[in-house]
C-alpha cells in the first residue's frame, strides 16, 4: 500500500466561534452575541459589529455564520449581536443595545484579539441598518446610551448598511426620526459609509428617508443589487463579499 507525506502548512485555518456571550442584562433578560475570531493569533484585528433585522426584531444570526467567516479569514473579528425586539423594548432600544455591545467588546479587546481603535457597525436589513447608522451618530449622545458615554467613548470608523426596497413595515418607526438623524452628530465630521441597496435607486430606503442627501455622505459608496425576497444568507454573493472586504480594507489602513 503506497503512503504519502503531505507537505502542507500546519497553521490553523478555520475561524474560532464563541457562542452566546452575554454582553448586557436589560429588560429582565440577558442579551447575547456570537463572536467569530480569526484562527491565528497575529495581533489585534479590526472589529465588525453585525446585527440583522427588518422590523426591529432579530433574524436568526446563525444564518450569517458562513459568509461572515469568509471575512474573518481575511483578518476581522466579527460579533453577531442580538438586540431587544420591539415588543420587549421600543425603538431606539436597539441602538442602545448596539452601543452596549460595542463597549463590551472593546472592554474585552485583548481577550478576543480586537483592535480597540478600528471598529465598524454593520446592519443587515432595514431596521438593523437604521439602528446601526443611528448608533454611529449617537455614541456621544447620552440619551441613546445606557452607559456613561463620557467614560466609555466610542468612535466608529464607518457603518455598512444593507437595506430593503420598501419602507413598510418600518416606515412608522422611521417617520419621526429620519429628518433630524444627522443632527445627533453635532459638529464632528461624519464617516464615509457603505450602502448596499436591494432594487434600484428609486427604491433606495436611505435615499427616500433623505439620509444620503446630507453633504457629509457625498463620499459614501452606494451599490444596488437585483431585488430578492429576503436578505438571508443567499444575499451574500462572492461579489458583495468582495465589495465589503475592499471597503473595510481601505478603512483599516493605518496612517
Amino acid at each position: 500500500m503506497p503512503s504519502f507525506t503531505l507537505n502542507e502548512p500546519t497553521l490553523l485555518q478555520n475561524p474560532r466561534l464563541h457562542l452566546n456571550l452575554p454582553y448586557a442584562f436589560k429588560s429582565e433578560r440577558a442579551l447575547r452575541l456570537h463572536l467569530i475570531e480569526p484562527a491565528t493569533s497575529k495581533g489585534h484585528y479590526p472589529l465588525i459589529i453585525f446585527s440583522a433585522g427588518t422590523n426591529f426584531t432579530n433574524d436568526d444570526l446563525s444564518h450569517y455564520f458562513y459568509p461572515l467567516m469568509q471575512l474573518a479569514q481575511q483578518g476581522f473579528v466579527i460579533a453577531l449581536v442580538e438586540v431587544r425586539p420591539k415588543d420587549v423594548a421600543p425603538f431606539p432600544a436597539q441602538t442602545s443595545d448596539l452601543l452596549s455591545a460595542s463597549r463590551y467588546l472593546l472592554s474585552h479587546a485583548y481577550k478576543y484579539q480586537v483592535d480597540p481603535y478600528r471598529y465598524f457597525l454593520w446592519g443587515h436589513g432595514a431596521s438593523a441598518s437604521y439602528s446601526s447608522l443611528l448608533a454611529s451618530l449617537t455614541a456621544t449622545n447620552q440619551a441613546f446610551n445606557d452607559e456613561d458615554c463620557r467614560m466609555q467613548a466610542l468612535n466608529y470608523q464607518a457603518c455598512i448598511c444593507f437595506g430593503l426596497t420598501s419602507l413598510k413595515p418600518t416606515s412608522s418607526y422611521f417617520a419621526n426620526q429620519s429628518a433630524d438623524l444627522f443632527s445627533y452628530w453635532g459638529k464632528r465630521d461624519l464617516k464615509d459609509n457603505l450602502y448596499i441597496q436591494v432594487g434600484s435607486e428609486a427604491d433606495n430606503l436611505f435615499l427616500n428617508l433623505g439620509l444620503l442627501a446630507h453633504p457629509s455622505q457625498k463620499k459614501s459608496l452606494v451599490y444596488y443589487t437585483p431585488a430578492k425576497k429576503a436578505l438571508d444568507d443567499s444575499f451574500f454573493s462572492p461579489y458583495l463579499i468582495n465589495i465589503v472586504q475592499n471597503f473595510l480594507k481601505q478603512k483599516v489602513k493605518k496612517k
